[in-house]
């Protein structure tokens, strides 16, 4: 079956059903455990690692955890992902999703705000704590982009326009490309998508 670690509302495992799939979830919060049995998903009231001790050796088809790893101390995270790789069937998937620590407005406007975060984690360190648990195939997924209407502006078409027919072009052409440039690797590192999911595969 399909395990959704800390599954809130249960917004996950509705989808799941819904496509036909056995999926259960796990979450701390009380309330958030009745939520869900009250709308009849199967949810147990369960804390993460203490939930995948006691799975056999290839009983999960698959392991989802939204907004999770970053509440979670470094010890307990690399025992958590050692443990999901123990517990997945062979070809099922481990999805990790966090806030994009690399994007500066993620970091500063979301990260910041949640006094229960532990640990940034960078898309690279979160990839290899995967790849070091044995999963196979592991690639960074980039979710919710900022809008390029929220981003800096680079060069209007007008200004480089005006500069091909300016007798000084040569230095203005120059200037457009610098700021471009400049625009782009700011864009980069501010406006970078705000969050991301590591995907890995049990071989």
């Amino acid at each position: 079956y399909f395990l959704d670690v800390c599954c809130s509302r249960g917004e996950v495992l509705y989808l799941r059903h819904t496509n036909g799939t056995w999926a259960r979830g796990i979450d701390l919060n009380h309330e958030m455990v009745a939520l869900c049995r009250a709308s009849g998903l199967d949810v147990t009231e369960a804390d993460a690692l203490t939930y995948l001790r006691q799975c056999r050796d290839g009983e999960l088809g698959g392991l989802i955890a939204l907004q999770v790893v970053e509440h979670l101390p470094p010890d307990y995270l690399l025992e958590l992902v050692d443990e999901a790789h123990r517990v997945l069937s062979p070809g099922s998937p481990i999805v990790l999703e966090t806030i994009n620590v690399a994007s500066w407005w993620a970091f500063f406007s979301a990260y910041l705000r949640d006094i229960t975060h532990m640990r940034p984690l960078h898309p690279d360190t979160l990839r290899f704590l995967v790849d070091a648990a044995g999963f196979a195939d592991t690639n960074v997924q980039f979710l919710a982009p900022i809008p390029a209407d929220q981003q800096l502006v680079p060069t209007p078409d007008r200004m480089r326009q005006l500069a091909m027919h300016d007798p000084g072009r040569e230095g203005l052409i120059a200037l457009c490309d610098s700021l471009d440039r400049n625009v782009n690797l700011l864009n980069d590192l501010i406006f970078a998508p705000q969050d991301y999911a590591v995907v890995g595969w049990k071989r």
